[in-house]
């Protein structure tokens, strides 16, 4: 059993590291973050050597990026201007009954052109 000669709690963890609570708890629970460890009932603490070990093994690890977002998995989507070529930035069906673009002049006269 190896000695451990300082602990630290979680605000200096968070400091040390620069991630969220959640996400060292998720790294906890994987198995790729070292476990914390009651001290008392209210009191969770790290291993300061372990964490720096951690630190280390990281600055040499090739990590790959993030997935993006699927959007398919969306439950309602904007349409864009690009998308449907329309300049108005509406829906083909909303803008084919809205009809054609009147112009100033037909407006003013109450012509449609």
């Amino acid at each position: 059993m190896q000695i451990i000669k300082r602990t630290i709690r979680r605000r200096e963890v968070l400091s040390k590291t620069g991630l969220s609570a959640s996400t060292i708890y998720n790294l906890e629970n994987a198995g790729d973050f070292p476990m914390h460890f009651m001290l008392t009932p209210r009191c969770a603490v790290w291993d300061e050597h372990a964490i720096e070990l951690w630190l280390e093994s990281r600055r040499g690890a090739e990590i790959s990026p993030a997935k993006g977002p699927d959007v398919t998995l969306r439950k309602a989507a904007r349409l864009r201007t690009v998308a449907t070529g329309n300049p108005r930035g509406i829906s083909k069906n909303v803008a084919s009954s809205i009809g054609p673009p009147v112009s100033a002049a037909a407006k003013v006269l109450g012509d449609s052109v």
